[in-house]
């Protein structure tokens, strides 16, 4: 089985481009910031020219993000870069294909540290979805979204080092631990398998039950 992830060097996209591979996938990587090779291919999924491949695949991951400041970019890196790679490919998919999105709970819900355009973006992700998702699923092309929870990484690991902090977080989920990028790649594994043929359109959110406890029972916690 062959599956692109795009955004497959750092964070979720590099657990679950080995996940993948462990569980015998061929994996490529594509990548603004890598060298082309066997296994990976350099390519910014903002550019303007839409990379054309020339082999067929089963699955395309979009596991990247945009970390800069411009509001343009991203919108253009995050919704019509995609977007646009997948229609100047739809050739190259096999039958039974899987895309799955890495969106975020942003698209409903309100996170401060991060600005109204990064909002928007996620909010057109899970539209995206929904939408492709019944045209693609006529040419056998299920399309899927994962919005992942709060995860240790780069961004937020010096907080989190501090025990009180991921306590506090830990405190109000359900059973008391934070979700792990291995949680997605797992996901991302049974969405590519022949075993979620029935599973298009959705949107999961992984996070522990996190996101079904009200305000007011997480004000009481904390008080």
């Amino acid at each position: 089985m062959k599956t692109l992830i795009i955004g497959h060097r750092t964070g979720i996209g590099f657990e679950i481009y080995n996940n993948l591979k462990k569980k015998s996938h061929n994996v490529i990587g594509l990548s603004r910031n890598t060298r082309t090779s066997k296994n990976s291919i350099k390519y910014d999924i903002s550019s303007p020219h839409t990379l054309k491949l020339k082999y067929k695949f089963n699955n395309v991951i979009f596991a990247h993000r945009y970390r800069g400041k411009n509001p343009f970019e991203e919108y253009n890196t995050m919704v019509i870069g995609p977007i646009n790679f997948i229609l100047n490919n739809l050739k190259n998919f096999k039958k039974n294909s899987s895309i799955i999105f890495l969106g975020s709970n942003a698209y409903n819900n309100v996170y401060m540290e991060q600005n109204v355009f990064y909002h928007a973006s996620r909010g057109a992700i899970d539209s995206s979805t929904k939408y492709l998702s019944y045209e693609l699923g006529k040419q056998n092309i299920r399309v899927n979204c994962i919005n992942p929870a709060t995860l240790i990484k780069n961004e937020n690991k010096k907080f989190f080092s501090i025990k009180k902090n991921r306590k506090h977080l830990e405190k109000i989920i359900p059973n008391g631990k934070m979700t792990t990028s291995k949680n997605i790649a797992d996901l991302c594994y049974y969405l590519c398998s022949e075993n979620s043929y029935g599973i298009n359109g959705q949107t999961f959110v992984v996070d522990n039950g996190l996101k079904n406890i009200s305000q007011e029972t997480i004000a009481k916690k904390f008080l």
